[in-house]
């Protein structure tokens, strides 16, 4: 029978949380496009402009950095539905905290408190979406660094480096981030090494040369994709964007008026009061990592899961070194024998384990349950159902932001949608004239020849559509209303 030490029971616990907490409905405004996108590459190839799934934005440039993510999104979407794809996310970000796990200190207690920490942090971001993989390489990475730190694993793994950006690249945008953590690595380890020599749990000049080998390799492998160098060149314009990060709400600051954000400022604050009264030293990664990315995570909320995949493997470390030279260390740094349980506490641990991945399961079906009501409740599902009915799925109709990707999925072309980049600057602040009720509203509506405006029943439009006498209301209902011109 198999051994089910407290270890491993722990282990296991924490792995089941890990997925357990990252079930959540697939809901993201942008899901749906990405499922389009995916269906119609399949279909016709990759698509390098707008195919037409907008109006207002016929034969622009479209940079489909995430085209391969998109055909494994709508394969899963094809066979699984919306649940299944659900599932799939959630394995893949249990993955992505799972190498954090492994790359941290203090396994499996310190580093299961510092993951489920880190995975709480970044819940308002985590669902089925693209950038999911960015945690799940970036964390590859971190595991990689950190292990060869530590001795653990030959310096060869470093040469995984440039296979994974070949995957990278052609699934989000957001492949420097890999570089970023790269070169934070060889930055810090380097300052380290020049001031305080060498020492065993770091890396030596000729590891970092094999570093900075694999991080030229991998610059000319990520050239390797539809659009070569002009996913460098993307990546840059994505995040000079001012548009973007005045409208759209996870470009912007986290607002701590909300309590999901406490989780990130709890974990910022415990970081620096641990690394404070830990007898570890404070090194240059910990220094260049936490404040840089707690920088970037305060500049906006789609920054939060990239302080958690740093800060992770820094937090236990430093949560162990507050043990150091005290009768639990040897627990909690995992140097102590694991008790091997008797015959009657290894089935009772057996079937402990058992019954929290049925648990498990079961709060997963019970999480996704209600998927087609959230859809029903947050997108104008019966409304693009009567414009399908009255055969005006292609008339010229102003939409709210967020739903144009399920506009999309439905073969309704939009106004705008998800596809910032498409868009550009200007044309998001246009769009904003009507959708913010400003003095020149009507401008965007008759350039473009609007002729319904499909907006949300509680909304603001709505009340000020209600007050002039060109538009009048030919559908409602309690998601959304659309208004034709009179």
């Amino acid at each position: 029978m198999l051994n089910i030490t407290p270890r491993k029971l722990f282990t296991v616990i924490i792995f089941l949380a890990l997925f357990g907490f990252s079930v959540r409905v697939a809901r993201d405004p942008d899901l749906f496009w990405h499922l389009k996108t995916g269906e119609y590459i399949l279909e016709n190839g990759i698509p390098h402009e707008d195919p037409g799934f907008s109006f207002t934005s016929t034969e622009r440039e479209w940079i489909t950095h995430e085209w391969l993510t998109q055909v494994f999104m709508f394969s899963v979407y094809d066979r699984l539905g919306l649940r299944g794809l659900s599932i799939v996310f959630a394995g893949l970000i249990a993955i992505a905290y799972g190498f954090l796990f492994y790359a941290s200190d203090g396994r499996p207690y310190l580093a299961g408190a510092a993951t489920f920490w880190g995975i709480a942090a970044s819940l308002p971001f985590l669902n089925a979406r693209p950038q999911m993989f960015n945690i799940l390489f970036g964390a590859w990475i971190v595991l990689v660094s950190e292990q060869i730190r530590r001795g653990r694993w030959s310096t060869r793994w470093v040469w995984s480096f440039p296979v994974l950006f070949l995957f990278w690249v052609n699934m989000h945008g957001g492949f420097l981030l890999g570089f970023v953590i790269g070169g934070v690595y060889v930055v810090g380890e380097a300052g380290q090494l020049y001031f305080s020599g060498e020492r065993e749990d770091g890396l030596s000049w000729s590891q970092l040369q094999t570093f900075i080998y694999s991080g030229l390799v991998s610059v000319v492998v990520s050239n390797i994709n539809p659009n070569t160098y002009r996913m460098w060149v993307y990546a840059f314009e994505t995040l000079t964007s001012d548009a973007m990060r005045d409208t759209i709400a996870e470009w912007q600051s986290p607002n701590f008026h909300v309590w999901i954000f406490w989780l990130f400022g709890f974990m910022v604050m415990g970081t620096f009061f641990i690394m404070i009264f830990s007898k570890r030293q404070v090194l240059w990664t910990d220094v260049l990592f936490i404040g840089g990315t707690m920088f970037a995570g305060l500049q906006s909320v789609r920054n939060i899961p990239l302080f958690a995949l740093v800060a992770v493997p820094i937090l236990s470390r430093h949560m162990l070194g507050l043990f150091i030279d005290r009768p639990r260390y040897t627990l909690f740094s995992g140097e102590s024998a694991d008790p091997v349980p008797n015959t009657t506490m290894n089935r009772i641990n057996l079937f402990a384990m058992v019954i929290l991945v049925i648990g498990t399961l079961v709060f997963a079906v019970e999480q996704l349950r209600d998927t087609e009501q959230v859809i029903l409740d947050e997108f104008p599902v019966y409304a693009i159902d009567w414009l399908e009915e009255e055969g005006l799925t292609q008339a010229r109709i102003f939409n709210d932001y967020e739903w144009g990707g399920y506009m999309i999925l439905r073969d309704v072309p939009t106004f705008i949608d998800g596809r910032a980049d498409i868009f550009g600057d200007e044309f998001i602040y246009f769009y904003m004239q009507t959708y913010t009720r400003q003095a020149d509203w009507r401008e965007p509506l008759d350039e473009h020849d609007v002729e319904y405006v499909l907006t949300r029943t509680d909304g603001g439009l709505k009340i000020l559509l209600d007050e002039v006498s060109e538009w009048e209301i030919v559908y409602e209902d309690e998601v959304s209303t659309i208004y034709g011109r009179s």
